[in-house]
């Protein structure tokens, strides 16, 4: 879907472009649109496959549609939530070759992909990382693989002596470190169980020839349950360093920036099959992410993630991309920290970041009457950072 002024003027000149990696079948996206009615051409792609290796590949054609599309002079990547990962590796395949995520390392190396870069990248609310995401939201307390009818409670968070609450949670460092603990034991297991899989079928014994389903219950980023940092929102609640935040009036203040979320937990989400995680083998394995052994969190922090090792995660993808940056976060989610993780890897000598008060995960207000209208306060921002004198206009 391209959106483009009636009567295009300089801004016109530069197409926003993004692709979220989802399989929704809409083609709207309130956000590009927003940016559109400001004078800019906009471009929402939704891909025709789940696997993020062919949305790379889907996405190289889309570069190409805008590349050839009269009038544009510049093309700039926007990635939010999943979308960060999808438009983060992109353009680290873009601007260094598929052999970036083709190692020895990897269990299973990413095969050839030619995709052509874009001038510059924005990554708005990113997440932690696909894989981290699921890693994070994995159910450690599940007594049998498959099953997520079996809970150990002393492994629950949905369980109030280990510190759960229908209106808050105060999980305890020992809890914490236990669940974490278990959580990174699970993926494990897991990585192990698809390895095994993926044998049985390179040896013509799997179920099917060239891959497999691969389904992970009380696995799923959304819906919050049980995730330790959903329901107890001491977790991710302020960024260490001090930064711009956009307030509703647009006018900039310079602070260590807050976390506005309330509990965001669901207990009636877990165990369902929606909260199951469903891929495939050999995506699990491209998907892999280095989880050691001081995987911990806090208030603002997370350690025992390697975002190099996994394309999911934007903080990582960062580290060798040279294309001017722009990173955001929303106040009102816990997302919003990944911003300054980005910010702190990224390599562009050219990197902004910002934060959009009030703005929840999916760029609405938590509170309109305090906040205003938080999707076109952040679109206001990124139209003054697309046109700075400069960067990508002269």
């Amino acid at each position: 879907m391209l959106y483009e002024p009636i009567e295009p003027g300089e801004n016109a000149k530069i197409l926003l472009a993004s692709m979220h990696g989802g399989l929704g079948r809409t083609l709207e996206q309130n956000f590009l649109k927003t940016v559109a009615t400001l004078g800019f051409r906009t471009m929402y792609c939704v891909p025709d496959h789940a696997s993020f290796v062919d949305q790379f590949k889907d996405f190289a054609n889309c570069m190409t549609f805008a590349r050839e599309y009269d009038g544009v002079t510049k093309i700039i990547l926007m990635g939010q939530s999943r979308g960060a990962a999808v438009m983060s590796a992109y353009q680290k395949i873009a601007e260094n070759g598929a052999d970036v995520f083709q190692g020895p390392e990897r269990r299973l190396p990413i095969p050839d992909i030619v995709c052509s870069p874009a001038d510059g990248l924005m990554l708005l609310d990113a997440n932690f990382g696909f894989m981290v995401m699921h890693v994070m939201s994995m159910n450690p307390a599940l007594i049998e693989e498959g099953n997520a009818m079996k809970v150990d409670p002393e492994l629950d968070a949905l369980n109030p002596e280990n510190g759960f609450g229908e209106e808050e949670c105060h999980y305890t460092e020992e809890f914490r470190r236990k669940f974490l603990t278990a959580q990174r034991s699970r993926y494990y297991e897991l990585m192990d169980l698809a390895e095994e899989r993926w044998g049985l079928i390179q040896n013509g014994e799997g179920n099917f020839s060239d891959n497999e389903p691969f389904i992970v219950p009380d696995c799923i980023g959304t819906n919050n349950s049980p995730k330790l940092f959903a329901g107890d929102i001491s977790y991710f609640s302020r960024t260490k360093g001090a930064y711009d935040l956009i307030h509703p009036d647009g006018s900039i203040t310079n602070e260590v920036i807050r976390c506005l979320r309330p509990n965001e937990n669901n207990p009636a989400f877990a165990g369902t099959k929606e909260a199951a995680f469903e891929t495939t083998v050999k995506d699990f394995f491209w998907m892999e992410v280095n989880i050691t052994e001081d995987y911990d969190y806090g208030e603002d922090y997370l350690t025992g993630v390697d975002f190099e090792s996994s394309f999911t995660c934007s903080s990582g993808n960062v580290k060798m991309i040279s294309c001017p940056l722009l990173l955001m976060g929303h106040t009102a989610g816990y997302e919003f920290i990944t911003a300054e993780w980005s910010y702190e890897n990224a390599n562009s000598a050219d990197k902004t970041i910002a934060f959009t008060e009030g703005a929840t995960h999916g760029w609405s207000s938590i509170d309109k009457d305090k906040y205003g209208d938080t999707l076109l306060t952040e679109a206001k921002y990124v139209a003054d950072w697309m046109t700075a004198e400069g960067r990508f206009v002269d």
